[in-house]
C-alpha cells in the first residue's frame, strides 16, 4: 500500500487556481468557490443541496505574497 492510495481524494486535486479563496467539497469534488466561507457555503448548497459541503480555506501561494 502506498501513501497515495490512502490519501483522501480531495488532497490529490490541484488547488493552485483557488489560492487565497474558499472551496466547497462534496464527495471529493469541488462544487463551489468563493471569497468568503459563507458565500461558498451558499453556492454549494444551491449546486448540491442534498449533501452537506465541506468548506476549506486555501492558503495564498508565495506568488500572491510576492506581488503585493
Amino acid at each position: 500500500m502506498t501513501i497515495r492510495s490512502i490519501l483522501p481524494k480531495y488532497l490529490e486535486l490541484d488547488l493552485e487556481p483557488y489560492s487565497g479563496r474558499f472551496i466547497a467539497l462534496v464527495e471529493g469534488q469541488i462544487v463551489a468557490v468563493g471569497d468568503s466561507a459563507d458565500a461558498t457555503f451558499v453556492r454549494a448548497k444551491i449546486a448540491r443541496h442534498q449533501r452537506p459541503p465541506t468548506i476549506l480555506s486555501i492558503a495564498a501561494s508565495k506568488e500572491v505574497f510576492e506581488e503585493k
